[in-house]
């Protein structure tokens, strides 16, 4: 659910104090792009682990991307 809020804003921010991380998603080409980060904010974790679940015809794809 929030993957598709973050695909359908464009760009998350707020949450995650002073850090943009940018989620577009191209319906047609079939690509989700997850940008580099952007900023930084006391105690931030030096990366972040993005777990992607794509269902297509019934069947689960998972792929793990950290940043």
């Amino acid at each position: 659910q929030k993957l598709k809020t973050l695909s359908d804003g464009g760009e998350y921010q707020g949450e995650l104090g002073d850090l943009t991380v940018r989620v577009s998603l191209d319906k047609e080409a079939g690509t989700l792009t997850i940008s580099d980060r952007e900023g930084s904010f006391p105690g931030m974790q030096e990366s972040r682990k993005f777990n992607i679940v794509i269902i297509r015809d019934g069947e689960t794809s998972t792929y793990t991307e950290e940043l």
